[in-house]
């Protein structure tokens, strides 16, 4: 059986002669983090400690103590939102990284007239338009095949009621010869 390496240490060694990986463990770590995802957030922020500076320079620049540096990234992890940033901030100064937070509108969260109002007037959201009216045309066409669904699963109903009433009726009852 082959022997393999420790995850650790190939993350490691992979930081080591990658800039770029450091970037991605750290922008992973925060993406996970600020789309609420703490637990895989936390794991991440650890993985890319351990990669990069390692708890006991991370400690020395945050001041923090190395112990609760670890335990603040553990499975149960739970850090002060200044701690939190503290550890950040020392990341990126030692991985000579800047994070960049972008905020966007959730496209689901708009209605029909917030996009048309976002998109009126650009000549690239010609696309966008016709993309929006399809998506009009299938939610009307989906309304009424929901109706009509709807429809037939009244008459259906009124059906068996009707079924279930003549079947309470009393038979009539049998002469004896």
């Amino acid at each position: 059986m082959p022997l393999t390496r420790d995850f650790r240490e190939t993350v490691t060694a992979r930081a080591a002669r990658d800039p770029a990986f450091k970037t991605a463990l750290l922008t992973e770590a925060l993406q996970a983090l600020l789309e609420g995802e703490v637990a895989p957030g936390l794991i991440l922020l650890r993985d890319c400690i351990n990669a990069t500076v390692g708890f006991g320079a991370l400690s020395k620049e945050t001041r923090i103590p190395e112990k609760s540096l670890m335990r603040m990234v553990g499975p149960r992890g739970n850090p002060t939102a200044s701690n939190l940033f503290a550890m950040v901030a020392a990341l990126q100064h030692k991985t000579h990284t800047q994070a960049h937070v972008e905020m966007a509108r959730r496209l689901d969260a708009m209605t029909d007239d917030d996009i048309a109002k976002a998109v009126a007037g650009d000549p690239d959201a010609a696309p966008l338009n016709a993309d929006l009216e399809a998506a009009k045309r299938r939610t009307a066409e989906a309304r009424r095949t929901a109706e009509t669904k709807l429809e037939d699963l009244k008459e259906d109903l009124k059906k068996a009621a009707a079924n279930a009433h003549a079947a309470k009726r009393p038979a009539p009852a049998k002469k004896h010869a």
